[in-house]
């Protein structure tokens, strides 16, 4: 992985150089009211060709599962900066 792009504290570029995973990442820190809003962006190239495509349709779901709950947990820990409608999911 490359950082393409750093400014600190509000944005990370990075770029993905791996195998089987290729690509691009952005994380942002924006304010938001009183606070701030974090913000994960990755666009990924699977270098498994058919196979990949077929096993990442199966994968995906649990891996959104999984993040969700991360996301999740971790927002518990800040209980007085997240709204009720967030942690919802």
């Amino acid at each position: 992985m490359v950082i393409t792009g750093w400014e600190p504290p509000r944005r990370c570029v990075v770029h993905r150089t791996g195998r089987p995973v290729r690509g691009d990442g952005l994380c942002e820190v924006m304010p938001a009211g009183a606070g701030s809003q974090f913000s994960w962006t990755e666009q990924l190239l699977l270098l498994l060709a058919v196979a990949g495509r077929l096993a990442w349709l199966m994968v995906c779901p649990l891996l959104q599962w999984g993040m969700a709950a991360s996301l999740r947990r971790f927002a518990r820990l800040f209980p007085a900066c997240v709204s009720r409608r967030a942690l919802a999911g």
